[in-house]
């Protein structure tokens, strides 16, 4: 394998391993809004806390 490509194979092992740890942030996020909704929190005070609007609390809960 030349160089450029060596390059190329280390830039997109670097961009994949970027995705997977914001999506590990990501589902870390619902997780922690679904048990905040469990234990009574209300989504207002959710939002407040993750700098989010309501309807994105939502969405993002509702997301899979």
């Amino acid at each position: 394998m030349e160089t450029k490509e060596k390059e190329q194979v280390l830039e997109l092992l670097i961009s994949y391993e970027q995705k997977g740890k914001r999506e590990g942030a990501k589902q870390k996020e619902r997780e922690m809004m679904r048990k905040m909704i469990a234990k009574g929190m209300s989504i207002a005070d959710i939002a407040h806390i993750f700098d989010l609007t309501e309807e994105e609390v939502h969405k993002r809960v509702k997301d899979e």
